[in-house]
């Protein structure tokens, strides 16, 4: 086995906004020799740090965050993704736990050192063939983009990929999920949409701004049209990017060189890449269709996409969306508090 020390710097970051094709990327990167592919996701820059690195949370407080949602999440994802039991593991689930322990506790705990924690506590339970050969891990969260700035500060010779989609699909694809997934985080489809238009502005922004700052040769952006409609040709062109030899990848999706057949909201499996789910925005209202189009023109037509409407033939979309959201944005504050509270400690 290559030894966690040569490769620890050598960390590899694939984000985007949720739904985007992030981990059909990294299924398609676990073929390679070279890579260890951490499964799924890791949820680090969104449900561990920051907001575990705050003064009210203490170092057990982190670590045991560590053990309920991102080790929790790891579990089911090699249950459910890959299909194996603890028994197939190299390592028992509380075996997990301790390594974690151990390999964090020798350290001081920055987020740096709990993030390589996790990455090598995984590591070493999972039951992948190509240890010997590794010389780069590969990190998966979305919306990490946003971190950029933080992650090259620890990682100087890490690599970036962002993957963007059509926003106008990549809607399409999360309002299918509300039956399914959604309607627990979300009071409304409406909030949920309102989500995606602000998590995708700022993951778009970052997609055209983060090369400029980090450059071309650290950040990579790519379209998911382009990885589905022509993988070989994108994955050679990644494979570049990162400085790997493209004949050595097996090109099919799999965590820990077992095979994955997706993680659609629609349960749809597949037996190999499709591209049936472009232009699927197509069979949306129209309202939502020109809702998006005016706030992502803009960034659309940078990457190719084009509007289907006018600004102009926009504007009604965005006027009866602004009223919703006008009248029920005190319904996502807290319980105890209203807009006016401020004008009654002035009494």
């Amino acid at each position: 086995m290559t030894s966690w020390e040569k490769i620890k710097e050598n960390g590899i970051f694939v984000g985007g906004h949720r739904k985007n094709g992030t981990t059909l990327l990294i299924a398609l990167l676990d073929g390679h020799p070279d890579l260890f592919v951490y499964p799924y996701e890791t949820h680090f820059w969104y449900a561990f740090y920051p907001v575990y690195f705050q003064d009210d949370f203490s170092y057990e407080e982190q670590k045991q965050r560590v053990v309920d949602y991102i080790f929790l999440s790891l579990k089911q994802t090699i249950k459910k993704w890959m299909k194996l039991d603890e028994k197939d593991l190299k390592y028992s689930y509380s075996e997990l736990n301790k390594i974690f322990s151990r390999m964090i506790d020798s350290t001081n705990a920055t987020v740096k050192d709990f993030l390589e924690s996790i990455i090598y506590s995984a590591r070493e339970i999972l039951p992948d063939s190509g240890y010997q050969t590794q010389k780069h891990w590969i990190e998966k969260c979305t919306g990490s983009e946003i971190f950029a700035n933080e992650i090259f500060q620890m990682y100087p010779k890490a690599k970036y990929i962002h993957v963007i989609r059509d926003p106008r699909d990549n809607w399409a694809v999360i309002k299918k999920g509300w039956d399914n997934h959604y309607h627990t985080q979300y009071d409304s489809m409406d909030r949920l949409l309102r989500s995606v238009i602000d998590r995708n502005y700022i993951s778009q922004k970052m997609a055209i701004n983060n090369p400029k700052i980090f450059s071309n040769n650290k950040y990579l952006v790519i379209r998911y049209e382009d990885l589905v409609s022509n993988p070989l040709r994108m994955l050679k062109h990644v494979c570049q990017f990162l400085e790997i030899d493209y004949e050595k990848l097996y090109p099919e999706p799999s965590f820990c060189k077992i095979p994955w057949k997706g993680n659609s909201l629609s349960n749809i499996q597949y037996s190999s890449v499709s591209n049936e789910r472009v232009g699927i925005y197509k069979n949306l209202p129209k309202d939502e269709i020109q809702l998006l189009e005016y706030y992502f023109r803009n960034d659309m037509m940078q990457f190719n996409y084009n509007p289907l409407y006018t600004e102009i033939q926009c504007i009604d979309a965005v006027r009866e969306h602004y009223k919703w959201f006008n009248a029920h944005q005190m319904y996502s504050m807290k319980p105890i508090r209203t807009n006016y509270d401020h004008l009654d400690s002035q009494k």
